[in-house]
């Protein structure tokens, strides 16, 4: 968009593509926004582990970064398609989503329907009496918070877990 490179910033991390306690990121922001960022960096932690920005750094030089993109997005892709299948078969009508087009979440919405609850922290406390969790909505929420939303992971485990966890959430409600 004409302009926007004086209001907009892009910030990422290595954190979900190479290695998650790696801890390093990167923010491409117009000079003064950058500025004070560095700022606040600085007062929070002084800097980033020497080890952690090498480590990075080295694997920058070896071209590596498209071929492991190609395999994260196809990993998560077909985490994504497994939890959605999951989701409407285990929870059906009782659960209302949008399927991901990017990321490692699903935000999604108890209905109610079928008189199953509609209470998220509720449904929270129920899911790890099942084993499994997920992280209520109403945090994410600047005002105002909808007590029925709920935000799924689906990065962190295989396609047996996450149906495996669906599953349970299906018991649960």
């Amino acid at each position: 968009m004409p302009g926007s490179r004086d209001w907009l910033a892009h910030c990422g991390s290595f954190s979900k593509i190479l290695s998650p306690g790696l801890r390093v990121g990167w923010l491409i922001a117009p000079a003064e926004l950058l500025a004070k960022a560095t700022m606040c960096k600085q007062f929070s932690d002084a800097h980033t582990s020497n080890l952690s920005q090498a480590i990075a750094a080295h694997y920058l030089t070896l071209n590596r970064l498209d071929a492991t993109l190609a395999v994260v997005r196809s990993t998560y892709a077909e985490r994504a398609r497994v939890m959605a299948e999951s989701l409407r078969r285990e929870l059906g009508s009782a659960i209302e989503f949008n399927q991901p087009q990017g990321g490692m979440f699903f935000w999604a919405k108890l209905t109610g329907a079928e008189g199953r609850g509609r209470n998220a922290p509720d449904f929270a406390k129920r899911a790890i009496d099942q084993g499994v969790a997920f992280v209520p909505g109403a945090p994410f929420f600047a005002h105002d918070p909808d007590l029925s939303t709920l935000r799924l992971s689906f990065a962190t485990v295989g396609v047996e877990k996450i149906e495996e966890g669906i599953g349970r959430l299906g018991q649960a409600l």
